[in-house]
């Protein structure tokens, strides 16, 4: 399992190296029955999608991970984390 969230204020502090990170935890964590990999900001959705959408054009790249803006950042309390004996 894991949970991980590249958090920024603004979408337009989303760059390349961070979009690269999230892009290779995606990669390791693609055999995992559980996990969360997601850019999130404060910011609304529809600019967080532009700006990967901007980045994955620049790059020639694409990499499936979740995007979470103001209007659903109340779902991040609605990923859990499996208890670990």
């Amino acid at each position: 399992y894991g949970e991980f969230y590249e958090c920024k204020i603004n979408p337009s502090r989303f760059k390349e190296e961070n979009y690269n990170y999230l892009m290779e935890l995606r990669e390791k964590l693609e055999h995992t029955d559980q996990s969360v990999v997601a850019f999130v900001s404060a910011d609304a959705t529809q600019n967080l999608q532009i700006q990967k959408k901007k980045l994955e054009e620049d790059m020639n790249e694409q990499a499936d991970f979740v995007v979470i803006g103001r209007e659903d950042i109340y779902k991040v309390k609605g990923y859990c984390v499996p208890e670990i004996a």
